[in-house]
């Protein structure tokens, strides 16, 4: 997680700008000088009045470019920075949920030595798939749409050996898919591994 931004931009800003008005009056009199030779050869006597006026506006307008530049800069790097930790965040999550998936299909490999509830391990897997697809989602839609569509369905990492009493074909079934899922899900977050967001 980022911390706080450090005060450093606002102490460069600060510095500069502070230089510039310790040396407003060189940069004024170096300003006058050279604006000086091209107005009043135009204006005549006028032209000194152009200058001065010219060269307290050139002052302020350069103060403002600096402060304008530093605060475009500091909220760049904000925006920035805050876009790259809500990456992280969802990545994480992408995490947790493949090793809760892999801590179901265990469950799933003992179901059938347990005798435990068949509706209880699908509703399960049914609530992590959500959980999944809203996650993947909030990154890349067509990643989610991906992920929800099996199509072909390999054999498992994991065979299920004993498949629970009275549902054995339908527990094959999801437990073959989930274990799917659960390689999708490790593709995915390897893919955004590299991905700044």
């Amino acid at each position: 997680m980022r911390g706080h931004s450090n005060p450093y931009l606002f102490i460069l800003i600060a510095a500069v700008t502070g230089l510039a008005f310790v040396f407003r009056s060189f940069y004024e009199d170096a300003l006058k000088a050279r604006l000086v030779k091209e107005l009043v050869g135009w204006f005549g006597p006028l032209g000194t009045d152009i200058v001065s006026g010219l060269t307290e506006l050139a002052f302020s307008l350069t103060v403002a470019i600096i402060i304008v530049w530093g605060l475009h800069a500091y909220m760049t790097r904000e925006f920035l920075g805050m876009k790259l930790d809500a990456f992280k965040r969802k990545k994480l999550r992408l995490a947790n949920l493949r090793r809760e998936g892999v801590g179901i299909r265990n469950d799933s490999l003992q179901l059938g030595l347990t005798g435990g509830s068949f509706d209880d391990l699908t509703q399960k897997m049914l609530r992590w798939e959500g959980s999944v697809l809203a996650a993947i989602g909030s990154i890349d839609l067509a990643d989610a749409e991906s992920f929800h569509i099996l199509d072909e369905v390999p054999p498992p990492n994991i065979p299920l050996s004993h498949p629970h009493s009275g549902h054995e074909s339908a527990h094959l079934k999801i437990h073959r898919e989930h274990d799917f899922r659960i390689k999708k899900l490790a593709a995915l977050i390897d893919r955004y591994a590299n991905r700044s967001a």
